[in-house]
């Protein structure tokens, strides 16, 4: 688990205050590096999600694209002793054209320094590949008088490595799971879902490379 972990949205280059990272050779290495993307097919949007952990507490993280130019920065302001362990940054939907224009396909790079000063580094590839959209069987865009031991069910994709299936009531995530290869269906448990709400749920087909493609579905239970 990342504590503490900032997440962040559409990082700008002209942050005040920020130093250049110390170019040395690194002497840690981030774990756990990811670079994704999460498109939304119902709503045709796009996210770029970059997360990364470090066993050092990190001060400042510089993120460069494949072209060595720096894209994102980050850093503990002066003063403070809690730094970072880990990080998930990320940006604003857009048009999935629009993003895969921004963030060309490759190798990025993490700089980073850790609270002591010491250089610490990482990357990771982002792909442009993305699985289609799954078919989701039920429930229906719209459905009503669904049962709240509801069985949410879709046509498996032999290409994905697993499904996420986010349940949402009102505001709030209500459930959250990953599934296996192969899945094709989620049997929500008893006392999940209330009765005679609106209701919303995901399911995300997501390919070898870690890129998601989902699809969201409301509907009202029963």
């Amino acid at each position: 688990m990342l504590k503490p972990t900032i997440a962040l949205i559409a990082l700008s280059l002209s942050i005040y205050g920020w130093q250049e990272i110390a170019r040395r050779d690194p002497v840690f290495r981030l774990k756990e590096e990811s670079l994704t993307i999460e498109y939304t097919a119902t709503a045709n949007e796009a996210v770029i999600v970059f997360q990364a952990e470090s066993e050092e507490t990190l001060r400042r993280v510089e993120i460069e694209d494949p072209s060595g130019k720096p894209i994102m920065r980050m850093w503990v302001g002066h003063g403070h002793d809690v730094a970072l362990s880990g990080f998930v940054v990320e940006t604003a939907e857009s048009s999935p054209g629009e993003i895969l224009r921004v963030y060309g396909e490759g190798q990025y790079r993490v700089n980073a320094n850790t609270l002591d000063g010491s250089p610490a580094c990482g990357e990771a590839v982002l792909s442009h590949q993305l699985l289609e959209p799954p078919a989701v069987l039920y429930p229906f865009e719209q459905a009503f008088d669904v049962p709240t031991d509801l069985v949410v069910q879709w046509v498996a994709d032999p290409s994905a490595r697993e499904y996420r299936v986010v349940l949402e009531q009102g505001e709030s995530d209500t459930l959250s799971v990953r599934l296996p290869a192969g899945s094709n269906s989620f049997a929500v448990p008893a006392g999940v879902l209330m009765s005679n709400r609106d209701s919303h749920v995901e399911v995300g087909a997501v390919g070898a490379n870690g890129n998601c493609t989902l699809v969201e579905i409301e509907f009202r239970t029963r």
